[in-house]
C-alpha cells in the first residue's frame, strides 16, 4: 500500500440567495391565465367522464389523470397566492383588501 500525504484545508462555501421580483401585472396576469386554463381543462374533462358514464362506455385513463391533475394545479394555486397574502401583509394587494 502506498501511503500519501494530505494536508486538510478548509474550503467555505456561501450560497447567495437570489430574489425574483415579478411585476405585480404579470403575476396577476399569469395566475389568471393559470387558474383558466385549470378550470376549462377540469371543466371539459368532468363533462367527458360524465358523457362516457351515460352511454355506458368505459372512461379512458387519462380523463382521470386530466381531472386530477387541473383539479391539484387550481389547488395548488389557491394555496400559494392566499399564503402569500397572509404571509406578506406588508405587500401591495392591488385592491383586493381595500
Amino acid at each position: 500500500m502506498a501511503s500519501t500525504l494530505s494536508s486538510s484545508t478548509e474550503m467555505v462555501v456561501q450560497r447567495v440567495r437570489t430574489k425574483y421580483h415579478w411585476p405585480p401585472i404579470a403575476l396577476n396576469f399569469w395566475i389568471l391565465i393559470m387558474l383558466t386554463g385549470s378550470s376549462l381543462i377540469l371543466g371539459v374533462f368532468a363533462e367527458f367522464m360524465s358523457i362516457q358514464s351515460q352511454l355506458g362506455l368505459s372512461t379512458p385513463w387519462y380523463f382521470p389523470y386530466w381531472v386530477t391533475s387541473a383539479s391539484l394545479g387550481i389547488v395548488f394555486i389557491l394555496v400559494c397566492s392566499s399564503s402569500f397574502f397572509f404571509l406578506c401583509p406588508s405587500c401591495p394587494t392591488f385592491g383586493l383588501a381595500e
